[in-house]
Order: C-alpha cells, then structure tokens, then sequence
C-alpha cells in the first residue's frame, strides 16, 4: 500500500476526480468506481483460483465464483464448501479451528466493494484523510445494510496514485467502538485487468485499529488467479446440504 507521499500528490489525485464545472461535483465513491471500471455489473459471474496463507502455512486453496453485482459467493475446495447467499453465510467444513481469515461473506465484500459502493443500502461518510502505514490515505467510512443488527461496517482508503481502493478495513459487527479498536484490514497488494475490470491478484491480511491503520507486519494473504467469467446456475449460491452457518467466532 503507497503511504502519503506530498501535498503536491494528494491534490493532483483529487483534482484528477474533479467534475467539469457544468456537472455535479464527484463524490467518494464516483472516483473509486471509475477507478476500478466499476460501473453496474453486467457481465456473467466472476470466477478465479484463490490460495489463502495465514501464520506462514497455507490454509486454503480452491475456485471461488462470484457475482459483483449481489456479492454471492461460492468457495469450493478439498475442506468443504463455503456460500454466501447474499444474505447468510454457510460452511460444510467440518474444521471449526480453521483459521482462513475473513468468513466467506467477508471475503465477498473485500472483492466486491468497488460494486457495492452505489448499493442501494449503502451510507459513505466521514470521508477524510486517515493514517495508513507511514502517512495519511484519503478514505472513509462505509456501512452496507439495512438492519442495525446486521449491518457490515468498513473502511475504505484509496491509493494515492492510482485512485483504486487500496485498503479496506472489515468491522466485525458489534460494538463499534470495539472494533474500530481491534479489526482486520486487507491491503490490494497487486491488481490485473480482465475485459476492463481492475480485479486483485494478492491481498495482504493485517491488524488493525483506527486510529493507527495497520498495526504490525502482515498477518496472512490471498493470491487470486486465473480470472474468468462464465455462467452458472442461480443454484449455485444456495445454502450447501449438511453446511453451518459461517462467520468469526463459528
């Protein structure tokens, strides 16, 4: 993830999301979706290999298929499977000490948030610069979800650069409080396009806090590859026969 390199940086990156003087101006998330391409979603799914290591040894490997347009998701591997159905998350693994990181609903929102920054339940706010690594990132706040109960809170630091998302930090529900205290962050270690999308091929997992950014040296990462998109059936992200629910503490 790029620091904070110069004033002279941080305004040409917001200059160079400037409207014409004619049109509204562009918002938080106007820059980071086109910085991604990512407009409404209309191509078939997503689908990609995903490698997982976390505490040095390598924890899962298998296909994942996913839809940006809902955030469905579908992880199969020699462990088991794992959905989510857009609202629930589900596992056939029988492996309750697995340690892959962010649930599967989880890892839908770090792949699919350039999408979901327009959705219709989505509130962006307290955009401001935040300190990330060893300076200060532009970024803000992103809750997505209709019921307080229920609702997945992030942050979200773009890179200076390229605009893009470079960091999303995943709120476990709960206390806000707490979690802003004590989180996980992924940082967009590299990227490829595929048909005009800006898509990860190596996420880094990290602690986190909020008044401090990452906390430490990376604690995992995920490699993605062999991008493609094909069609599946709408039964593919139905609860799996025989799954438990997923999600932390599980």
């Amino acid at each position: 993830m790029r620091a904070f390199l110069s004033t002279t940086l941080l305004v040409a990156a917001s200059a160079a999301c400037a409207a014409p003087p004619d049109r509204p101006p562009r918002t938080f998330a106007d820059c980071v979706q086109d910085a991604h391409g990512a407009g409404p979603y209309t191509r078939l799914p997503l689908h990609a290999d995903l490698a997982v290591e976390l505490g040095g040894r390598e924890v899962l490997t298998g296909r994942m298929v996913l839809d940006p347009g809902s955030g469905r998701t579908r992880i199969e591997s020699a462990e088991g499977i794992w959905v989510f159905d857009g609202v629930s998350a589900w596992t056939t693994s029988a492996d309750t000490d697995r340690a892959v990181g962010p649930c599967v609903e989880t890892w839908s929102r770090f792949l699919t948030a350039p999408w979901r920054l327009h959705d219709p339940s989505a509130i962006v706010n307290e955009v401001r610069y935040r300190t990330l690594g060893d300076g200060l990132v532009r970024s803000a706040k992103l809750t997505l979800g209709t019921d307080e109960a229920d609702e997945d809170r992030f942050v979200v630091y773009t890179d200076p650069v390229s605009g893009r998302i470079g960091a999303l930090a995943s709120l476990d529900r709960g206390d806000v409080a707490a979690r802003e205290a004590a989180s996980t962050c992924a940082t967009y270690d590299s990227v490829t396009i595929v048909e005009d999308l800006v898509l990860p091929t190596r996420l880094s997992f990290w602690n986190w806090e909020i008044a401090r950014g990452m906390v430490g040296e990376p604690v995992g990462c995920a490699v993605l590859s062999n991008y493609g998109f094909a069609a599946v059936p709408d039964s593919t992200f139905d609860r799996p026969a025989g799954s438990v629910a997923d999600g932390p503490g599980r």
